[in-house]
């Protein structure tokens, strides 16, 4: 059932080919049941002409609206997400989760982002450490996918921004930045 509000993509209109694809918002119904919204021009006939109606769904990584096809997100812990995150998270994701022997961390940042990051030597410092999660450095005491996971010491202390991404990734509540180093990366074999 459509209703004044709803988005729609017309898919073919009688005897007008250059409304098909056209995207529009419904703004009124009138009383013989045509269908007028944004598209310009022509009301739609339900009985006559074709149209999708647009479901708009929420990202459960980033929160936006979208209404492009959903993505499995697998194995962030989240139902949906949209292009924009498979295409910058999800995948880069997999990819680390794929690598055997990864000479490199990811970088889960507060903003929604993740990032590689490699160590300057064969192996991670304490200073790159420190930098990456922007202070004092804490293992934390259980273990991702057999990868360490290293956050601020002093995050709650510093009132930093809670990391949503973290805790789709990891399933672990995290402030400020989170770095997820496999093993080869901090001791040596």
């Amino acid at each position: 059932m459509i209703s004044v509000g709803d988005k729609i993509k017309i898919i073919s209109m009688k005897n007008e080919p250059q409304y098909s694809g056209k995207v529009g918002i419904v703004y009124a119904i009138d009383g013989i049941g045509q269908i007028h919204g944004t598209w310009g021009g022509l009301a739609l006939v339900p009985k006559e002409d074709k149209f999708e109606i647009i479901k708009e769904k929420n990202c459960d990584i980033c929160d936006k609206r979208f209404n492009e096809y959903v993505n499995n997100p697998s194995p962030i812990k989240a139902d949906i997400c949209c292009n924009e995150c498979n295409e910058k998270i999800v995948v880069p994701l997999r990819i680390f989760q794929a690598t055997k022997n990864a000479n490199f961390a990811l970088l889960i940042a507060t903003d929604g982002t993740i990032k590689t990051v490699k160590p300057k030597e064969k192996y991670f410092n304490l200073k790159e450490l420190q930098t990456n999660v922007e202070g004092l450095i804490e293992m934390y005491p259980t273990y991702w996918q057999d990868n360490f996971i290293v956050c601020n010491e002093e995050g709650l202390l510093k009132d930093m921004e809670y990391n949503k991404l973290a805790k789709l990734i990891l399933g672990v509540d995290l402030v400020g930045p989170v770095l997820v180093v496999p093993r080869p990366l901090l001791e040596e074999d």
